[in-house]
């Protein structure tokens, strides 16, 4: 799919039918929107360095401070294709997490991913999906 048909169908998805766990934090299910992105645009490399590195580091059992996380991806070097990933607890908070991915292949400039907590499990989910 080109860029702009899977922006297109991300517009899209609001609420989601069925949640997804993933493989290896069996506490992290994901929405029907972000399955698509993951397929749709090859990232599941994204979906799994989200979870990871959300579970073991940001999913503490007993503080509520993680509870909303935002978690971006986007362009910021176009000459040696560099991305960065980041993650705050808020739109308006400090940037807690950064790494920054060498000679990526993602697809799209920019996508942002919410992760909430929902009980006992974290949904990963597009904003258009809360």
């Amino acid at each position: 799919m080109t860029k702009e048909e899977i922006l297109t169908q991300l517009g899209q998805f609001t609420g989601s039918s069925c949640f997804y766990r993933h493989w290896a934090c069996k506490d992290i299910v994901m929405t029907d929107g972000v399955k698509f992105l993951a397929e749709a645009a090859e990232c599941w490399w994204l979906i799994d360095d989200i979870a990871i590195t959300a579970r073991y580091r940001f999913i503490p059992a007993d503080t509520d401070y993680y509870n909303f996380q935002v978690w971006k991806l986007r362009w910021v070097s176009v000459d040696d294709e560099r991305t960065r990933l980041t993650m705050q607890t808020d739109s308006d908070r400090p940037i807690e997490y950064q790494h920054d991915y060498l000679f990526c292949d993602f697809i799209l400039d920019e996508i942002k991913l919410w992760l909430v907590r929902n009980g006992d499990v974290w949904v990963l989910l597009l904003p258009s999906e809360y």
